[in-house]
């Protein structure tokens, strides 16, 4: 057998204080499941009690690889709290209440096949789940990991298995309906985990509070916090090859074969496989875009756009706390180019920097995700009309075709992101998320702000789908019956005007300008005696040929709504 693995962080044993550890052991090796070295030391000194017969320790955390033994852990810890009073109330949760039910059900397979089956009752029922300790009313339940889970109860241990699937916001809400509930009694919390991602946050909380305690404990006798710590992980710098893994691994020599590390690294991508078996934080569980593939794919000095044909994008993280504005296009050689136009913090400079940047290159769209977190910027840009004509909202199948789609261009190389530091940050930290049966960025799972990378998402996307630039409008006059207004002399006539991107929608619109030229057109005039009713701007005529119209004013408006299906002209 080989030596025990240390730990990297540990709480302090106490020698001055009696402990539990050795009963907890106890049940452990009638559960079938004899404690090695690292779960007896958490053991010793997590369960010491004070002279006044109270926990010394109120709270937890235990940080391990996997397959180190946790579940065996919270199984004979559970089930030493149920022997050792009446009415004792124990609680298990994990990161959803599935997984909390396959934990309960594990534990109660191995209370089965013991000696203490003959203590216990258990009902199955999905959604009343109990291990009853008969002849002590002690129970074990496992719940949901929900802010209203353990509303009006009382609890003397509660157990949260794989703790880094919590966010800050689950883990508050989690927090919430546990510490409410050990406040009348002398409960436990313990914690306990294989290390975390970037959004890990109430963990690792707890983790950087731990390491601090224990880097610095002060002398015995002397400390008063109530929370325990315990890590056992690779030390900085370490190589996570699989000998390297394995000798840093706790339940290295007893439970744990060489050849199932060797496994798990050949089957696992390198990130996730130093976070499961070396217990080392990570950004993100793997890269939602591999580094190789962002780096092929970032353009350094992009070609700039013509006017007319670049679309504006927009988005915000969850908090609204700041915005980014994106732009895409097609260069000379044809690729698609999206880039960062600007990010900055808050959202009110979105609109009027929009308006800027539409003035300058008269964009084909400006689109925004329909379920994006600063959506009353979208609500704002409705009340502009130069935006409100061009505007699109992806619906959740557009955005989750456009993620699709972006790394589809980026791996053929058709498209090309320009470099910049927030879209890089993104790139770094973005999740997916599942929807359906295909995936989209996810705000929320992602370890910070991918904001800049949802912009440059949408603008690859609209690029490619926005309506087709329609040329100045040519429209024949189509014989109609004559009309009683007369306005100058001029009759007024039906004209169609058909757009590819037909819809519901009907206006009525008046000839902004007339010109009537031959098969080849002669140089247009001014005509002062044909205006636009809006502008009052003269029109234009030629000075010979056929009847037929050309719409120059007004068909920048028609075109970007792109759903005109007909309207009224009239000729002079």
């Amino acid at each position: 057998m080989l030596c025990p693995v240390p730990p990297r962080y540990a709480t302090a044993r106490d020698p001055s204080r009696l402990t539990f550890g050795g009963k907890v052991a106890k049940v452990s090796t009638a559960l079938g499941a004899p404690f090695m070295p690292w779960q007896r030391q958490v053991c010793d000194t997590a369960l010491e009690i004070t002279p006044t017969g109270q926990w010394a320790y109120r709270v937890v955390v235990v940080t391990v690889p996997r397959q180190a033994g946790k579940s065996l852990l919270l199984g004979a810890l559970s089930a030493h709290r149920c022997l050792t009073g009446r009415r004792r109330r124990v609680w298990m949760t994990a990161q959803t209440r599935a997984d909390a039910r396959d934990l309960w059900l594990e534990h109660v397979d191995a209370v089965d096949s013991s000696p203490l089956s003959t203590l216990i009752t258990s009902r199955m029922s999905n959604g009343s789940e109990e291990l009853k300790y008969t002849a002590l009313a002690s129970t074990l339940r496992p719940f949901s990991p929900g802010p209203e889970a353990l509303h009006g109860k009382t609890t003397h241990l509660v157990s949260v298995d794989e703790a880094w699937a919590f966010d800050a916001v689950r883990g508050a809400e989690l927090a919430q309906a546990i510490i409410p509930t050990q406040t009348t009694t002398d409960a436990q919390l313990w914690i306990v985990s294989t290390a975390g991602t970037a959004t890990s946050a109430w963990l690792r909380e707890f983790v950087d509070k731990g390491r601090d305690a224990t880097a610095d404990p002060g002398p015995a006798g002397t400390r008063r916090s109530t929370v325990a710590y315990f890590e056992w992980s690779l030390p900085d710098g370490a190589a996570t090859d699989v000998e390297t893994v394995y000798q840093n691994h706790p339940a290295r020599g007893y439970t744990l074969r060489p050849d199932a590390i060797a496994s798990a690294a050949e089957l696992l991508p390198p990130g996730e496989f130093a976070r499961a078996y070396g217990n080392r934080w990570t950004q993100t569980a793997e890269l939602a875009i591999p580094a190789e593939l962002w780096e092929a794919a970032r353009e350094r000095e992009p070609d700039q756009p013509e006017p007319g044909g670049p679309v504006l994008t927009w988005d915000g993280p969850v908090d609204g706390s700041s915005a980014t504005i994106g732009i895409g296009w097609r260069d000379d050689s044809g690729r698609l180019v999206a880039e960062v136009a600007d990010r900055r913090e808050g959202t009110a400079w979105v609109v009027p920097r929009l308006l800027e940047l539409a003035g300058r290159w008269r964009p084909r769209w400006a689109v925004a995700d329909s379920r994006s977190p600063i959506a009353h910027v979208t609500d704002e840009v409705r009340r502009h009309d130069g935006l409100a004509e061009i505007l699109h909202e992806t619906s959740a199948t557009e955005y989750t075709r456009a993620c699709a789609g972006l790394l589809a261009g980026m791996r053929d190389g058709g498209v090309r992101l320009a470099a910049h530091p927030a879209l890089d940050a993104a790139a770094e930290v973005a999740a997916k998320r599942s929807v359906g049966d295909g995936w989209a960025w996810g705000r929320r799972g992602s370890a910070g702000d991918i904001a800049p990378l949802v912009a440059v998402t949408l603008a690859a996307w609209a690029v490619e789908n926005a309506p087709a630039e329609l040329p100045e409008f040519a429209i024949l006059l189509g014989r109609a019956r004559r009309r009683r207004e007369r306005r100058a002399g001029g009759e007024f006539k039906r004209a169609q005007l058909v757009v590819d991107n037909s819809g519901d929608h009907r206006d009525e619109f008046e000839v902004c300008a007339l010109a009537e030229f031959e098969p080849t057109p002669r140089q247009l005039v001014p005509n002062e005696d044909v205006k636009d009713r809006r502008s009052g701007q003269a029109g234009h005529r030629e000075r010979e040929g056929l009847a037929r119209l050309v719409l120059v004013g007004g068909a920048l408006r028609m075109r970007s709504r792109g759903r005109v299906r007909h309207a009224s002209y009239y000729a002079a």
